[in-house]
């Protein structure tokens, strides 16, 4: 089911990106959620995961502002005042059926895209993930 206008902010993200296969990416939010205090940070709020090409990049949502430096970067907010909202039912690996499906449905109704798409792990156990994309 895709929803449209929403809106979708969050603030003070670590930004962090890596080449990555899609089946990967739950070990690696799990290894990210235990490992994150190194940084002398908490994670507050859902990570968000883009994809272009084959990168991957994490927007981790923290409770403080950091120093970027050659690991990882920072971002002060995203907020997309007009998005789509589509769940996704099924492992990371699976994700791609989900893009596919709100690509055409924007195609569709001749929306023009005016953000990435944002994915957002919702419940890890049951594999359900939000995709926000911004819309003129």
């Amino acid at each position: 089911m895709i929803v449209e206008r929403q809106t979708f902010e969050i603030e003070r993200l670590l930004m962090y990106q890596t080449i990555i296969d899609d089946k990967d990416v739950p070990m690696f939010l799990s290894s990210l959620y235990k490992n994150i205090q190194v940084l002398d940070v908490q994670i507050c709020g859902s990570i968000l995961i883009t994809k272009q090409d084959k990168i991957t990049r994490f927007f981790v949502p923290i409770d403080k502002i950091i120093i970027p430096n050659k690991n990882y970067g920072f971002k002060e907010a995203i907020k997309i005042k007009n998005a789509l909202k589509f769940r996704h039912y099924g492992g990371f690996r699976k994700i791609s059926d989900g893009l596919q499906e709100l690509n055409k449905y924007i195609f569709e109704k001749k929306l023009d895209c005016l953000t990435d798409s944002y994915i957002v792990p919702r419940d890890f156990v049951n594999y359900v993930y939000d995709i926000y994309v911004g819309i003129s």
